[in-house]
């Protein structure tokens, strides 16, 4: 977690500790900004931490600012799910790391909490709990039949975005 730029060093004295966003290995004349999937923010660590479960973080390093918080993981959209326990860095380095709930399932939570997308279990039954017309975070579902000639696909039952829920 330390560098120094000292030909020869022979003293601790001469380190310096990487600022949160990055880590440096023992020997290294430099810092390096954390990578995809990770972050750190200690000073002076010797290496980062993994994004949660429910997380990824797609920047590949290009700036520290973007490693330096766990609130620089994003949490996983509706309808998705990240359940690695932050074992390995490359299953939350992109926003596609994030799977869709399995068959006959969802999960309506928008990104507001990593924990409501960490596990399968966070899917649940549509069909036992929602009704067409309902609303569920500004979700709506409607079961209908749409046939497009263009992509071939029948939709019986589809959850949309409701166009009079304003993000924040």
């Amino acid at each position: 977690g330390k560098y120094s730029t000292a030909t020869g060093a022979t003293s601790d004295a001469t380190c310096v500790n990487c600022q949160i966003g990055m880590y440096s290995n023992t020997g290294s004349s430099s810092c390096t900004v954390c990578g995809a999937g990770t972050y750190q923010v200690s000073q002076g660590s010797p290496s980062c931490d993994i994004c949660a479960a429910g997380t990824f973080l797609s920047d590949a390093g290009t700036d520290s600012s973007l490693h330096d918080s766990l609130d620089d993981c994003k949490v996983c959209g509706a309808g998705k799910v990240l359940v690695d326990a932050a074992t390995t860095a490359s299953l939350h380095d992109s926003e596609s790391d994030c799977e869709l709930c399995p068959e006959n399932t969802f999960n309506a939570d928008d990104g507001t909490s990593s924990t409501l997308h960490d596990e399968l279990s966070d899917c649940t039954a549509s069909d036992a709990i929602m009704e067409d017309g309902d609303t569920v975070s500004g979700w709506i579902l409607s079961i209908i039949i749409t046939v497009s000639i263009s992509s071939c696909c029948i939709c019986l039952r589809c959850m949309f975005k409701d166009p009079s829920v304003t993000q924040s």
